[in-house]
């Protein structure tokens, strides 16, 4: 399982190739969803925490 957001899908798709490619598998299923539009809002200031009341959310 990879959760890797925006580019989750790709990297499914990279690992099942590179594993093809080095003999550990002979078949794979790999693939990936869009689902940044299920979001209601998101905020850019929380890698590092933030105090509250000093988050901007955006719609």
């Amino acid at each position: 399982q990879l959760d890797r957001r925006c580019g989750g899908g790709l990297q499914a798709i990279v690992t099942g190739a590179m594993m093809i490619e080095s003999g550990a598998c002979d078949v794979v299923m790999a693939g990936g969803v869009e689902s940044m539009s299920n979001i209601e809002y998101y905020t850019t200031d929380m890698r590092w925490g933030t105090r509250a009341g000093t988050t901007r959310l955006f719609d």
